[in-house]
């Protein structure tokens, strides 16, 4: 279980720090111990997780280890481009909602080397993909910032140096 002053993910909000644990009384006649949590980055937001059933909204931070490895093992993926525009949205929809972060930066690859070879070509990336890139982005960003210690804005930029430095 975690403590007061843990850092951990909140599936929808991103990294958040435990600031107190607990009981409250939401109105449904019982009182429950909660995770009191605050968000790091964005909009201060407090949040109430309840501690019996924090497993499927809570997972602690990745390691710098685990964070740098997931990155350097994607030059190894070779993805294509998905030309089917319905099949193309169900999977990067899928790996949305799914929040593996593994999924999100194959995503986030395909979609930035499609970016890039469409820009050659005087053109831009549909609108539905740079949407889901920016979706994809949002929930990758906070936990890299907060392990990396760098700034969220230059989480996307370290991501493709490190592709970069890798793949060659």
């Amino acid at each position: 279980m975690y403590q007061i002053g843990d850092h951990v993910v909140y599936h929808s909000v991103g990294v958040c720090r435990i600031i107190d644990i607990c009981r409250k009384d939401f109105g449904d006649a019982s009182e429950s111990e909660y995770f009191v949590l605050e968000t790091v980055y964005g909009n201060t937001m407090t949040v109430y997780i309840p501690t019996d059933n924090y497993e499927s909204v809570l997972r602690p931070l990745m390691t710098k280890e685990e964070l740098l490895e997931l990155v350097w093992t994607l030059p190894d993926t070779n993805d294509e481009w998905i030309a089917d525009n319905a099949t193309r949205k169900e999977m990067f929809h899928h790996a949305i909602l799914s929040k593996d972060q593994s999924e999100l930066i194959r995503m986030i690859k395909l979609l930035y080397t499609r970016k890039q070879d469409l820009e050659n070509e005087g053109k831009r990336l549909a609108f539905s993909d740079s949407e889901a890139m920016k979706e994809a982005e949002k929930l990758l960003t906070n936990e890299f910032a907060f392990v990396l210690g760098i700034e969220p804005d230059q989480v996307v930029p370290f991501i493709i140096e490190q592709l970069s430095d890798h793949s060659n």
